[in-house]
């Protein structure tokens, strides 16, 4: 199973579609959203980011993930369990 922190560091990859930014927003290193990235795609034995010279694009079931992380949250909001105002839903 997934760590909630592997989680998270996609979600925010998912975002900016760049490690630096997404490091930032959850105040590590690069470096540690790249490893729980990466992790998270051995978990479930698919790449979910491409990287190449121009930067970060979603795989296919890079895409599927992000809409269903996008949707989990939205539900927890719909639920009280998380604020609104904690996380970005576009």
């Amino acid at each position: 199973m997934p760590s909630l922190s592997a989680l998270r560091a996609f979600d925010a990859t998912v975002r900016h579609l760049n490690f630096v930014r997404a490091a930032e927003e959850l105040s590590v290193t690069p470096s540690a959203v790249k490893q729980l990235v990466r992790k998270l795609e051995d978990s479930l034995g698919q790449p979910l980011v491409e990287r190449d010279v121009r930067g970060l694009r979603l795989t296919a079931a890079g895409e599927a993930g992000a809409r269903r992380i996008s949707e989990a949250y939205r539900i927890q909001v719909y639920r009280g369990e998380l604020c609104e105002d904690c996380i970005d839903l576009s």
